[in-house]
């Protein structure tokens, strides 16, 4: 795939608003659990009641009401003018419809309707309001009329349809949803609560996990919606086979870095007259391995570098086979400022913890001023060789 077939696909790409923004997805073994138990709108329900709730659970008053008022601002409702004293959050609320209430406010004519999340009070001068929040995170079709339905229902329950505003919370933009009701993403419910839970470190640590699921809720959105634009009529087959090659190979990227560290490592080293061995880890082919065949290959120390890459960031590792017993190994690299990170390949992996930066144990590839997004090969190999320099102190620890 050459550049220009590169360009013409990002021509598409923009003409129709196709999102290539970076989506990381993020790390938290709490969030496979949490998949699992969201699978039923119910749970987003509760959780979202609770929390508009200023007397739910959560303990921290009405931060999160009030954040999440905030964004209604500009609709039916008028934020500034309630009387918050007044406020009831009604969950899964469910309004009965007489027999001959059925054709005049439900063109479905259903005999009742169950409202996920309702918030009903008054302004300051005493007129009545209300908000139904219909929760589509994952997806769920609307029922018959329902948005309409849920409109006429509560506007004759207080008495003024237009103190009554819809919001619906929808898992992608392809959601269709009544012109005047108010949508909100995964991506605008996460951003709500990390606002009300900013002067709450506490409440915020405990809320992370759902936090990071909604945002990892908003990537799906972005991806099928780039999805759906693809299944359109403004990419052809040709088109979708080249973005295939721009996966498959994007996929690749951690190995292909490596590669090519290590052609660039090998050069460096030659040119500084530096003695040192690099080869590609057996085991994980985006690392790197890199020794003093002086230190490693008298059996001084097992003991070596080890450099792994990601699609966003580098890593230095200290690595070490020497593991009967492990104590002996641990207590070496801990005498250098290392502290033991994990087992993987038959050995121990260590991060530096010390406090010399000249060491660092993650460089992000966005720190690359030159090419934001990119490894730096030239500082990584700066960084290596400080790395080399710092575990030529071993066989001194060892001596002693």
């Amino acid at each position: 795939m050459d550049r220009k077939a590169f360009d013409y696909l990002k021509s598409k790409g923009d003409k129709c608003s196709f999102d290539f923004g970076p989506h990381p997805r993020s790390y938290n073994p709490l969030l496979e659990f949490i998949k699992e138990v969201s699978c039923k709108e119910k749970v987003h329900t509760h959780i979202l009641a609770d929390m508009l709730n200023p007397k739910g659970l959560h303990a921290s008053g009405p931060s999160f009401l009030n954040a999440f008022l905030a964004r209604l601002k500009g609709s039916h409702i008028k934020p500034d003018d309630i009387d918050k004293d007044s406020i009831s959050i009604w969950e899964e609320r469910i309004i009965r419809l007489e027999d001959s209430e059925r054709e005049k406010y439900d063109p479905a004519g259903k005999t009742f309707r169950r409202i996920d999340i309702m918030i009903e009070g008054e302004y300051h001068n005493g007129d009545q309001f209300a908000i139904v929040i219909e929760n589509k995170l994952n997806g769920a079709k609307y029922q018959e009329y329902q948005l309409e339905a849920y409109s006429n229902l509560v506007s004759h329950l207080i008495g003024d349809s237009q103190n009554v505003q819809i919001v619906c919370l929808l898992k992608g933009n392809y959601m269709d949803a009544d012109e005047s009701a108010i949508r909100l993403f995964p991506e605008d419910i996460s951003d709500i609560i990390e606002q009300s839970c900013f002067s709450s470190p506490e409440l915020n640590a405990v809320l992370k996990p759902y936090i990071l699921y909604l945002k990892d809720l908003e990537m799906d959105k972005n991806s099928l919606n780039n999805a759906r634009l693809l299944a359109g009529d403004k990419f052809s087959g040709e088109d979708i086979q080249a973005i295939s090659a721009f996966h498959n190979a994007y996929q690749s990227l951690p190995e292909a870095y490596a590669d090519i560290f290590m052609e660039n490592f090998q050069e460096y080293i030659e040119k500084n007259g530096i003695k040192a061995k690099i080869q590609k880890n057996k085991t994980y082919p985006n690392y790197c391995d890199i020794w003093q065949e002086a230190i490693y290959r008298d059996k001084r120390t097992w003991q070596w570098l080890s450099v792994g890459f990601t699609h966003k960031e580098v890593r230095f590792f200290l690595v070490s086979n020497e593991t009967h017993p492990e104590e002996d190994a641990i207590k070496k690299a801990e005498q250098l400022g290392f502290k033991k990170h994990s087992y993987g390949g038959g050995a121990i992996w260590f991060e530096y913890k010390g406090s010399n930066k000249t060491y660092p144990f993650e460089v992000p590839y966005s720190d690359n001023k030159q090419c934001p997004g990119k490894p730096n090969i030239q500082n990584i190999n700066q960084i290596a060789v400080a790395y080399l320099q710092l575990l030529a102190g071993l066989p001194a620890l060892l001596s002693n």
